[in-house]
């Protein structure tokens, strides 16, 4: 870090004012009316029902939940770190992580289907398809509806818990400027790091990878937070310089864009090597249980379903174009590019999503289908993001979207990149 001559000044009132009335008085109500049009289109269609909708609907809920585990994950880190570069950013990834808390509420459809016998997204909840193998059979002391609802209660009070510790915290320093606040942040960091990985890890294993009971991954976990920490700074990018075109955060520099850009750089290239490790040890180990999985997603002569188009799309847009695209230093520093860059990670990471838990979508057992997307997928995308993102904005209210009371803001605002 080096200090620039100019003094720095830093607006002590900046929050998000008429943009939070706007947008959380349209995006719940809009987000609830995207739903029920999305559940009444699919009821509607007699070869999809409830379980369609269900698929659907789970593909957005799980992006846009990484979203905010991811800047959760951000905050922690920061902490850990002692990192002084992006505390006048950190704010904003702090209010991102509350969104933690309507994304639970909106599981909680799911768990009380769960828990009422519905198998139509998860197929484990049918009895008699357990019992049909020993495999599965094997798994009913774990795969069961009552303890399936307890771990996500368990999910929801770590996760909420944290983002609301860090978020509180932050916001009592912005009164007190008290630096022992920040010391308690970071001692909480480092054992609240080991409990956001048990309870992101736990979840994406609950929530996605048993919608196809028999198939298992030792590095599921990983590579969802993988994503996840991909998708929460792409939308850091687009979040911050959205607000910057609308007279806030003005302090945010070419400097600090250029260090998210490379940490969504870096992030990009870890997912990669955690889905490249899947594969790879899934194919060296040719376990059928295992092989299953990409068998199905990659084809072959008997499964042309369109979903290995599908599988190269992920692989060219999840990693090729953005590796190649973003490896000179140049365009890291090009907001106009960085931006571009962003969105197109985050529609990658929808793509991600889509890929993994589509396919789980079978009504027939005789039937292979192929890639679906329409309406419903749409509406459900609009809905969970729309209730995502207006709870996030009414969580933020009229709080400062910049850290004032933190010790190193100074330091972050002055920061530039050698």
């Amino acid at each position: 870090m080096h200090s620039q001559p100019a003094e720095i000044t830093i607006d002590r009132q900046q929050s998000l004012g008429d943009i939070s009335l706007a947008v959380r008085s349209l995006g719940v109500p809009a987000g609830l009316v995207c739903l029920a049009a999305a559940g009444g289109l699919s009821l509607a269609t007699a070869d999809r029902g409830i379980a369609y909708f269900l698929n659907a609907y789970l593909i957005a809920f799980m992006f846009f939940l990484s979203i905010s585990l991811g800047c959760l994950f951000i905050v922690l880190v920061s902490f850990i770190t002692r990192s002084g570069w992006n505390a006048g950013l950190r704010r904003v990834a702090e209010m991102v992580a509350m969104g933690l808390f309507p994304m639970m509420i909106l599981f909680a459809p799911i768990a009380l289907l769960v828990i009422m016998g519905n198998s139509d997204l998860y197929r484990w909840n049918d009895a008699k398809y357990m019992q049909s193998s020993e495999l599965l059979s094997k798994k009913l002391p774990f795969l069961n509806a009552q303890f399936f609802v307890i771990r996500y209660g368990i999910y929801a009070v770590v996760l909420c818990g944290l983002a609301r510790y860090f978020f509180r915290t932050s916001l009592a320093q912005d009164k007190t400027g008290d630096p022992a606040l920040t010391l308690q942040m970071e001692r909480t960091s480092t054992w609240g790091a080991f409990l956001f990985a048990f309870a992101l890890t736990f979840a994406a294993v609950d929530w996605m990878m048993t919608l196809d009971p028999e198939w298992y991954s030792t590095i599921f976990g990983v590579n969802y937070f993988a994503g996840g920490a991909v998708a929460a700074h792409a939308f850091l990018i687009v979040a911050t310089m959205t607000l910057q075109s609308r007279g806030l955060l003005k302090n945010i520099t070419v400097e600090h864009f250029h260090d998210l850009a490379k940490l969504m750089f870096g992030f990009t290239c870890f997912w990669a090597y955690t889905a490249f490790s899947q594969y790879f040890l899934i194919w060296y180990a040719n376990i059928p249980e295992e092989t299953k999985f990409f068998l199905f997603r990659q084809g072959g002569q008997e499964l042309q379903t369109g979903w290995p188009n599908v599988s190269l799309a992920l692989i060219i847009g999840c990693f090729i174009l953005p590796f190649v695209g973003m490896m000179a230093r140049g365009i890291r520093r090009n907001r106009n590019m960085v931006f571009f860059w962003a969105l197109f990670i985050l529609a990658t990471r929808y793509l991600d999503m889509y890929w993994i838990i589509r396919p789980n979508y079978q009504p027939k057992a005789d039937v292979l289908l192929g890639p679906t997307f329409g309406l419903v997928d749409v509406l459900c995308l609009i809905g969970i993001g729309g209730i995502w993102l207006g709870s996030v904005v009414f969580i933020a209210g009229r709080h400062p979207i910049v850290a004032i009371g933190d010790p190193r803001l100074k330091d972050s605002l002055r920061h530039k990149v050698a």
